[in-house]
């Protein structure tokens, strides 16, 4: 049967709803993954204090709100040149019917 985190807290009788819940998502939850470090995750942890270092607020969440951003720039990018590409092959067409019309 699932509880809430105040009921859980309560039965502890000396933790509140947040240690509870912070306790489950960071040491307890099914979805944590315990086993050793890979050697890709064991080199990406050697770096992850340079790459920190140059973010503001120095945390995960900041993290990933920049990558969202950066990712979102990229595809507005990729919107503008598939548009210009539209744009290009409309005027070929155009073109294309004036130069028929033309020869007529």
């Amino acid at each position: 049967m699932l509880m809430d985190r105040p009921s859980i807290a309560a039965k502890t009788g000396s933790r509140t709803g947040k240690q509870c819940r912070e306790r489950y998502r960071n040491h307890l939850s099914p979805h944590i993954n315990h086993a050793p470090w890979s050697s890709e995750e064991d080199e990406l942890g050697r770096h992850w204090t340079k790459f920190v270092g140059y973010l503001p607020g120095n945390d995960m969440m900041m993290m990933m709100m920049m990558m969202m951003m950066m990712m979102m720039m990229m595809m507005m990018m990729m919107m503008e040149i598939m548009i210009m590409i539209m744009m290009m092959m409309i005027m070929e067409i155009m073109m294309i019917e004036i130069t028929m019309k033309e020869m007529m």
